[in-house]
């Protein structure tokens, strides 16, 4: 590969990680859609009948809502089968065009590897073909606390104060959404790589360069790998960005610079927002940042000062 092609490949790479971070964006908003239709449907059970007076209302009222809940859980399962089928047709086609042809590489493929993903852990939003079911069971639980509240109490359920609990309830759904959305391609993606391991040089770990980037992912960055068991599971936490790329000897003398020569270029305000005022601290007085990192963790201030 001439120096010219070694960076398109990486470009490709780098486009194609930021193109999956809109489609997280762009899938939590179809899930938040989908809850908040719900939510407005549940909310309705809740006002038409006032409040809880009897056992027998609790559990109209939990029965009502049960059956919204099962409504959401099959929309949210239907359109994560029908993205993971739609996506992985079009992750095989930017494998063969920007990573196995520029690399001379003969993917296979394997029919069971839509399912496969289906099946994968991301972040705490649990199995990925089972999500629908994990938002069910969340706001089922907030439900029948609420009704529970109001038939201990005898309070109306339009003056019970449950926000809170929604307010929670929806900062976990727009990072588990957005973490299951952009993962998708990458978790596809090494599903490949396993059964092309023996094919495969070499992989990178890429992680974003700025301000967002947690010292663990930042850490990790550049690090090479020989085998794709060795690498890392990801997404590592939510709203995780990283992802890995086939590397030879050509490609890794070109990567771009890495996460710590990206951070000690940048100015004193922006690194002391990166990381604290103790780390900041310890970092001025001579420590690197690599320090801050031990075993896949973030190093405690304790720790750190010792």
């Amino acid at each position: 590969m001439t120096k010219e092609e070694v960076k398109e490949y990486i470009d490709n790479y780098i486009s194609h990680i930021i193109s999956m971070t809109e489609y997280g964006n762009w899938f939590a908003d179809e899930i938040k859609s989908l809850v908040e239709n719900s939510k407005e449907e549940c909310d309705k059970v809740l006002y038409s009948h006032h409040y809880a007076t009897t056992k027998k209302v609790c559990n109209n009222c939990k029965r009502e809502i049960d059956v919204i809940l099962k409504d959401l859980e099959e929309e949210i399962t239907s359109l994560i089968e029908k993205e993971v089928m739609k996506l992985s047709e079009e992750e095989k086609e930017w494998l063969e065009e920007y990573v196995a042809g520029p690399l001379g590489l003969s993917f296979s493929y394997s029919d069971k590897a839509s399912k496969l993903l289906l099946l994968i852990p991301i972040a705490s939003a649990g199995i990925v073909g089972q999500y629908g079911n994990t938002l069910a069971e969340r706001l089922r639980t907030i439900y029948n606390q609420e009704i529970m509240s109001s038939y201990v109490s005898g309070v109306p359920f339009d003056e019970l104060d449950y926000e809170a609990r929604f307010n929670t309830f929806y900062r976990g759904l727009e990072a588990d959404s957005e973490t299951l959305g952009e993962s998708l391609a990458t978790q596809y993606d090494r599903i490949i790589y396993t059964a092309n391991d023996e094919k495969i040089n070499k992989y990178m770990w890429l992680a974003i360069l700025d301000g967002r980037t947690c010292l663990v992912c930042a850490d990790l960055d550049h690090t090479v790998y020989s085998k794709i068991e060795d690498v890392p599971i990801y997404a590592k936490h939510n709203r995780c960005r990283c992802s890995v790329m086939i590397i030879n000897d050509e490609i890794e003398k070109f990567v771009p610079e890495s996460y710590e020569q990206w951070f000690e270029n940048q100015s004193p305000k922006e690194k002391y927002q990166i990381l604290g005022k103790k780390r900041f601290e310890l970092y001025e007085s001579g420590m690197k940042i690599k320090n801050f990192v031990n075993n896949g963790k973030i190093t405690p201030l304790k720790d750190l000062k010792k």
